[in-house]
């Protein structure tokens, strides 16, 4: 774990600004994806809480969209890296790629979205599911493989009045105990 933030710590963060996104969503008429949505937790609530002077991180810990290893056994074609949506690094300025003595997860936390959004476009709401679902079992998987990486796989429904957001906290390779994130279910 990051000296500078335990597993407590890390879920308050996370959890209260997935609840500040959800009043926020409820109370304007925002419209976007799922890669808008990233960006708007991400640089819209996260950022300000986590970083000074309200936190203790720098925002260099921050990434959107970039590789962290991929398992080996994972899916039919062996990449080495993949891609995640929301990255929190344990030090500023890392990368996938950094050269670092300790070998645990260069990420202290993985977060991965999965949404039906609000553009006008019907979207498969089982396959989104089935998504979902599987973000779940590669933070399980990977989880497992480094005890200090909290993963969390948030479920967003812009589709329901008001919207809804449903986050999954995984740890250790299991579904960690139940969190809340606004009035959305979570495991």
């Amino acid at each position: 774990m990051s000296d500078q933030m335990n597993f407590a710590d890390l879920d308050a963060l996370i959890l209260s600004s997935l609840d500040e996104l959800r009043l926020y969503l409820a109370s304007h008429d925002w419209r976007g994806r799922e890669n808008e949505l990233v960006n708007l937790f991400a640089f819209g609530h996260l950022l300000p809480r986590a970083c000074p002077p309200n936190g203790m991180l720098d925002p260099t810990q921050f990434a959107i969209e970039v590789a962290l290893p991929q398992l080996p056994d994972w899916g039919k074609s062996p990449k080495r890296d993949v891609r995640k949506d929301l990255i929190i690094w344990r030090e500023p300025r890392i990368t996938n790629w950094t050269k670092r003595e300790n070998k645990e997860s260069a990420a202290l936390a993985v977060i991965e979205w999965k949404s039906l959004n609000n553009i006008g476009i019907k979207e498969r709401v089982a396959a989104k599911k089935r998504e979902h679902e599987g973000d779940i079992d590669w933070l399980r998987r990977t989880t497992a493989r480094s005890a200090s990486l909290s993963g969390y796989a948030i479920f967003a429904d812009l589709t329901s009045s008001p919207p809804t957001l449903a986050c999954t906290v995984v740890r250790s390779g299991e579904v960690a105990k139940p969190a809340t994130a606004g009035r959305g279910a979570t495991r």
